[in-house]
């Protein structure tokens, strides 16, 4: 789920499953950040991260909890990558 910097996502239908997964996760924002963290936390790719440095894992998870709901849904909602066109022609 961690997408860094993209142009988007050229396919149509992927970038409505994308989509799709952006409003499960804006739905699980709304209804609990703290359930919403937990399952973040959960994903694979921070389970390495978490064995190869429990202090930085420990430090983003300080920073994740703190971070104002309301801000993170509109962001996702309106500047996740389900939500952009694509942009690979620019």
């Amino acid at each position: 789920m961690v997408d860094c910097s993209t142009p988007g996502i050229k396919d149509e239908d992927e970038r409505k499953k994308r989509l799709g997964v952006d409003q499960l996760n804006s739905t699980k924002i709304k209804n609990s950040y703290s359930g919403f963290i937990k399952d973040w936390n959960d994903n694979q790719l921070f389970t390495k991260q978490k064995e190869r440095n429990l202090v930085g894992w420990e430090t983003q998870h300080s920073i994740r909890v703190g971070q104002n709901p309301e801000q993170i849904l509109l962001s996702l909602q309106f500047l996740g990558v389900g939500e952009m066109p694509p942009k690979w022609d620019l």
